[in-house]
Parts: structure tokens; C-alpha cells; sequence
């Protein structure tokens, strides 16, 4: 792609602090919501810089209702 992990990781930082907190995700009527919680970590420029990407997917539809970059705690 020709960009290194430390942009793509500041960039998408940027891009998702402007999404609301509140996803308004809506509840199939009838049915169990179930998440799959996935995570993914980087080091961003120095060993001691480790970025974590989390993400809450809905397990029958697939669509991701949340997600968090920053810390693991």
C-alpha cells in the first residue's frame, strides 16, 4: 500500500474521533444479541508506543457496533 502502520494507525484515530460514542445500534426484535470481541495491537514509531484496535461485532449479522483505539486497559 505504501504507508506505514504508524500513519494508517494515526489516521484511522483521526477518522474515528469523529464518530459519536453512541453507535444507535438497534436490537434484531426477537433475538439474542451475541458479540465476538476481536483485538488487534501495533507498535506505533517506538517499542514502548503499543496501540490497541478493539472491535464488538455482532456475531449473526457481522456489522461491528464498537470499537476502541487506544490502550489495553
Amino acid at each position: 500500500m505504501g504507508v506505514s502502520l504508524t500513519w494508517l494507525l494515526n489516521f484511522f484515530t483521526e477518522i474515528t474521533d469523529s464518530i459519536p460514542e453512541d453507535l444507535a445500534i438497534v436490537k434484531p426484535a426477537k433475538s439474542k444479541l451475541t458479540l465476538q470481541l476481536d483485538e488487534i495491537w501495533s507498535l506505533a514509531g517506538l517499542k514502548n508506543n503499543k496501540k490497541w484496535i478493539w472491535l464488538a461485532i455482532d456475531v449473526a449479522s457481522g456489522q461491528i457496533v464498537g470499537f476502541h483505539v487506544g490502550g489495553r486497559k
